[in-house]
């Protein structure tokens, strides 16, 4: 049994020294693979053997101008510090969004509180029964029909502004 277990797991495991090439065709194209192109010497990428340097292909390496190349500096993976500052830009951007949206979300439910007090306040006003209020000094009074239809309009006004 060991024995067996012994021959597959050499057998899998020969895979582990492979290593992934870079190489770029006549036309440009970039091509990732396990194995180079003939006639060319490939750019490594990945690889387990720390005794292989990185090299560019002949096509890749006349084909490329200096604003290639600055791209492919960009391209470079990020330092961990990097990707740590655009991970909190990007948490701080998404918190933002979620306050604004939190906030919409409360001013639309005060909107709506506001617009049913409003047409609350605009059915009494139309209602035949008299209306007080306070004034200035505490004391109470009745409106007459001018101040009524005052506050109507006023109310009607508040109406169209709050329920959209």
């Amino acid at each position: 049994m060991k024995i067996i277990f012994l021959v597959t797991f050499a057998l899998f495991s020969s895979n582990i020294y492979a290593g992934i090439t870079k190489w770029v065709d006549e036309n440009n194209q970039v091509h990732y693979s396990d194995q180079p192109p003939p006639g060319t010497t490939p750019k490594k990428i990945f690889s387990n053997s720390s005794a292989d340097i990185p090299t560019q292909t002949e096509n890749e390496s006349e084909s490329k101008n200096t604003e290639e190349a600055d791209e492919e500096l960009s391209n470079e993976p990020k330092t961990i510090a990097e990707r740590e500052i655009e991970l909190k830009k990007a948490r701080k951007k998404k918190q933002e969004a979620a306050e604004k949206a939190a906030e919409e979300q409360a001013n639309k439910k005060i909107n709506q509180a506001n617009c049913n007090n409003a047409r609350k306040s605009l059915k009494s006003l139309q209602s035949d029964i008299r209306m007080t209020d306070i004034d200035e000094n505490g004391e109470r009074f009745y409106l007459n029909d001018a101040q009524r239809q005052q506050r109507i309009s006023k109310t009607q006004k508040d109406i169209n502004r709050l329920c959209k």
